[in-house]
Parts: structure tokens; sequence; C-alpha cells
């Protein structure tokens, strides 16, 4: 670096220094190297203390600092949601004081522990309270000021616990549990640790088995229980205190046996809403006859209920329930041509119906009994490969048949596939002259006519004069592929003519998929927005 003698002379040398360094011919003394050396590292000195400062200066300054309070705690939130971390609480803290300070300050953040429990008991000694067992408190007393959650893993062995451990009661004491508002337990249930807790204010549960057991659990007395996710826990082995009656929210799965969820909602008459998953076709082989016989029991505040890969409606004759007030029903149904008077009575309130069809095909007068035993229906959601033409023949609007007279939201699926026999009448080509101008339903109907015929006759002034609701919007979702893009396009002509009278759309995509890995967590945590998402075909519906 070239230093002119004019910038030597304004930098505060002293001036002796300066002067050596002005008159650069001369050669220095030992004394003056000496001299200069001292200089050099105090100035180096002065430069390390310097560069802190400007770093201390800059990090003052830097946006994060400036974001309130508020949003650095909901940028924390979010990533204890997502890290991958085994101690992100740790991770936080180490980053600096500001970041520690806003993580020990806002509870929210302490709201969720998981503790792995073997034969029963956690690690730790009790007399001094070390190890995980002294973790496990010191959470749960910060936590103690707001709704907690708690993560149970439980494993056992045949062998004893290697190290010190303390019972699970020992450490969740009535006082550190307060406010433990959910609880999941996961892994070998009949070890679990947690019979003995004190959880009066729990009222979400989760019980996750590893396998399905025969043996009884362990669970804790839960007489504030409003909300529970079972998976691979037969209701049998629950223990007799377990709080059915109370129940406003119920996940049943998986591989559960129809005749078992049968028993387990007769006694939840204060069901609001419930999700069942049934083990595939088990419910076939069960004889009406171990249904009948029976006293009637009402839910009379069940609204919304789903059945995930079967559901067992249509062929049998007592199920010991009625639903009055059923308003939601969401299925995969394998489709029957008759039904008996038991499941439409069962069915027969609902406003609300999705229908996942089961299975490749079906004519639609496999699908006109759920229809039929839904006369109220306002939103109708109906997901299969079927004969289009009847189907929408079935929904029109005539002198002589009415309907589904409140249909306001329609949504139809349309899954075509190549050289799939289904799919011809698409791609027959229709004879076309005055001799069938006569004709109101002959066989050769295009299916977009008899679309249009459907929407005409639910449009507002027809509907209306007919004394039904008119239809206010009509999706129809057409699947990818080669052969579903000269479809699309003759539907969209189809509808274009509606698009001054309802709200129509044409979208293309798959049927739902019922989900075969769906995380199973808390309904107000995660799982009723998993389901509400699972059905969303539209926005509106």
């Amino acid at each position: 670096m070239l230093i002119s003698k004019y910038q030597i002379s304004q930098v505060g040398l002293p001036p002796h220094i300066r002067d050596l360094f002005l008159n650069d011919a001369k050669h220095p003394s030992n004394q003056e190297h000496a001299e200069v050396s001292s200089l050099l590292r105090g100035y180096k000195q002065e430069l390390s203390n310097l560069e802190a400062r400007i770093a201390l200066c800059r990090n003052f300054l830097a946006v994060v600092r400036r974001m309130p309070f508020e949003v650095m705690a909901q940028i924390f939130e979010d990533y204890m949601k997502i890290t991958g971390s085994t101690n992100p609480m740790s991770v936080l803290c180490q980053v600096c004081v500001s970041w520690r300070d806003i993580a020990m300050s806002h509870t929210p953040l302490w709201s969720e522990r998981a503790v792995r429990v073997h034969n029963g008991t956690i690690a730790g000694s009790i007399r001094p309270l070390e190890g995980p067992a002294a973790a496990l408190q010191a959470w749960a007393k910060r936590a103690e000021p707001m709704p907690w959650s708690l993560k149970v893993v439980a494993t056992r062995t045949d062998t004893l616990q290697p190290f010190p451990c303390a019972p699970l009661y020992f450490i969740l004491t009535s006082a550190t549990t307060k406010n433990l508002q959910y609880l999941a337990i996961t892994g070998d249930l009949q070890f679990t640790g947690t019979e003995a807790l004190s959880v009066a204010e729990v009222h979400s549960v989760v019980v996750e088995g590893a396998e399905r057991t025969t043996a009884r659990i362990e669970l804790p007395l839960l007489s504030n229980l409003r909300k529970a996710v079972l998976v691979n826990v037969h209701p049998n082995i629950l223990p007799h205190h377990f709080s059915w009656p109370q129940l406003t929210h119920l996940y049943l799965g998986s591989a559960l046996k129809f005749s078992e969820a049968i028993t387990v909602l007769r006694q939840t008459t204060n069901l609001q809403r419930a999700c069942i998953d049934f083990e595939s076709h088990d419910w076939r082989h069960l004889q009406s006859e171990n249904l009948q016989h029976r006293e009637t029991v009402t839910l009379p505040y069940l609204s919304e209920l789903t059945f995930l890969h079967a559901a067992p409606l249509g062929r049998f004759f007592n199920y010991g329930m009625s639903w009055p007030n059923l308003e939601r029903l969401q299925l995969w149904y394998e489709p029957e041509a008759w039904w008996n008077q038991e499941s439409m009575r069962l069915i027969r309130s609902a406003t609300r119906l999705h229908v996942v069809a089961l299975g490749l095909i079906a004519s639609a007068n496999y699908f006109t009994p759920i229809l039929d035993a839904c006369p109220f229906l306002t939103h109708l959601t109906f997901e299969c490969v079927t004969t289009y033409v009847h189907l929408f023949e079935f929904l029109e609007l005539s002198e002589g048949e009415t309907r589904l007279p409140q249909l306001e939201y329609l949504g139809i699926e349309c899954d075509f596939m190549d050289r799939f026999e289904f799919n011809m009448e698409w791609d027959l080509e229709y004879p076309t002259g005055p001799q069938y101008e006569g004709w109101s339903q002959h066989p050769f109907l295009r299916p977009e006519e008899a679309l249009a015929n459907m929407l005409r006759s639910r449009s507002p002034g027809n509907a209306a004069a007919r004394g039904c609701a008119p239809l206010k919007q009509f999706i129809i979702r057409i699947s990818e592929g080669a052969f579903g893009d000269p479809l699309a396009e003759r539907i969209s002509n189809a509808l274009a003519q509606f698009e001054d009278q309802l709200d129509v759309r044409l979208v293309r995509g798959s049927r739902t998929k019922c989900p075969t890995n769906m995380k199973l967590t808390h309904w107000d945590r995660g799982l009723e927005n998993s389901l509400d998402d699972l059905w969303a075909f539209s926005d509106n519906q």
C-alpha cells in the first residue's frame, strides 16, 4: 500500500516516528526498530478493539433487532414446528442473549414436550433429581402457566432399566400437570407409566399402539376428556373408566372391525364429529342378525361423519343407532344397487354429501340409492367412474321428477382412462336427423348434452318454476391425459352457455385418494384441518 508523505504527516504519529517515515533513506537503529515494533503492537490492539466496536454497532443496527417481540416469537414457533433438531430450544437459546430472552419468556414455545419412558419409568435419579427426569420437571414448571401438551413414547423390554430411573407420576405431580390439556401416548401401551398420573384438565388424547394388541393398556383417569384419536387400539382393551359418553370428537382406526366401531359409537352419545377407518371389506362378512334386536341409541349431536376406506352403509337392517341431526357425510363407498330402509333412515338428514367410489367402475344406477337417501342435500360432491349420461339425467329436474330440490352446490369428477369401456359414451359417433328430434331420452344422447340439460333445469328461472332451489355453483373435474383433453374442451363449450346464470367451473386433476399415511394428531392441532383438506374438492364446498 503506497502512502504519500502528506498522508504520513496527517495520521497522528509521534513526531520523531513521523520523521523516521518521512526520511525513508535513513537506516533505523535498534532502538528505533524496537520503538516502531511496540507502536505497531499497540495499533493492532486498537484495531482489534475498533473492529469489535464496529461489529457491536452493526449487530445493534441489524434489521432483526428492530422486529417486534411478537414477530420474533412467531418465527420461533414456526421453527419449532418444522425443525428436525432433538433439542430446538437449546439451538434458539445459544444464538444470542436477545434470542434466549425471547425463547425463555415466550411460553407457547414450551407448550409441547415429548418424553420416552422405559417400562413405565423415566431415566434420572430422584435424590438428587437429575438427568431427563429433572429436565421434564423443569419443563413442566415453565409451561405451567399455559395449556401444554405431553407425548409419552413407551417402550418395554424384559430387562431392568440399566440406569437410575424415576416413576413418571413422581415427576409429573398434580401441581405440575394442572394445565396439561393434550396427552399423546404411543408405542407399547401396556407399560406407559401414565396410569397413576393426575391429569384432570386433559381434554384431548391420542393413543397409538405400535401394533394391534389384545392386552389391556394403561391410561390415566381422563375425567375431562372430549376429543380422542385411537389408532391400533381395540376398544375392549381400554380401561373401564375410559370416558366414551363424554366424547365430542372421535377418530377410530386403523384395521378396525365394523362390529367394534358399532359398539363404540353406541356409547358416544355426545359425539359431534367422527372419523372411522374400517378394515377393508370386514363389514361384508358380518351377519345382519348380529346387529338386530337391540335398543336404538340416539346420537343427537352428531353432525359430521367420515368413513375412510369402506363405508358400512346399504345392506344392514339394524345398526342400533340413529343420527337425527347428521349434516355432513363424507365417505369412500362401494356402490350398492339396493339399500335397505335402515341405512337410508340413518343418513336422511344429511345436507352435505361427498362420495368417492371404491373400485374402478359402476353404473349410475348403483349410486342412486345413496342420493335418494339424502333428499335434503344442499351440497353434493360425486367422484366416480360411471355412466355420466344416466347420472346427469338422474339429477335433471323435470315435471315428473324433482330429486334433490334443495341442491345449490354440485361437484362431479370424471376420471377417464384410455381404452376404458365406460368412456365409450363420450367417444361414439351419434346419429342426428329429424327422426331423433322427438326423442326425449334417446340412447344416443351425448354426455355434454345431458349435462347441459341438467344445468338448464337447475338454472334460476327453471328451478324456481318447479319449486326448487337454483344451482349456485357447478364444478366438474376432468382427469389429466390425452383422452381427457378433447373431452374437457367439449364440456367447456357446454358450460359456456351458463356462465351468466351460475358459477360454473372446469378443473383438471385426479380424484381424492384415500390417505394411507395421514398424520394423526390431536383434533384441534392438525387432524381436523387434515380431514377438511382431504375433502376440499373446491374452495366453496
